[in-house]
């Protein structure tokens, strides 16, 4: 009782009251439109898809993970990269100080 007393303060309306009075079920899904949030739900023979009001498929959970996996990889594979670099500058400025040259005087 206490959940839905907060509910209703926060919203401004209970949630049983737009669930018994506002909401309407939707006959058929495919291809409909929601009114507020402009998203498409579209139905085919491998399940439920979203679609953005610009007409781009929302990513499955399978897909967003598989973004993420390759994001974190290609970000390791980077900090590799610069940390080599980091190493071969290093050297190299070794080297010119042991021939007496000061790396900072070499433009």
């Amino acid at each position: 009782m206490v959940g839905a007393i907060a509910a209703t303060f926060s919203l401004g309306f209970s949630p049983t009251a737009l669930a018994n009075e506002m909401l309407e079920p939707i006959a058929v899904m495919t291809d409909w439109v929601s009114p507020r949030l402009k998203i498409r739900f579209g139905w085919d023979e491998t399940g439920l898809t979203l679609y953005y009001p610009d007409g781009q498929r929302f990513l499955t959970s399978i897909e967003l993970h598989r973004r993420a996996v390759d994001a974190e990889a290609a970000l390791a594979q980077e900090r590799a990269r610069a940390e080599q670099a980091e190493a071969d500058l290093a050297a190299l400025q070794a080297k010119l100080a042991a021939l007496g040259i000061d790396p900072q005087d070499v433009k």
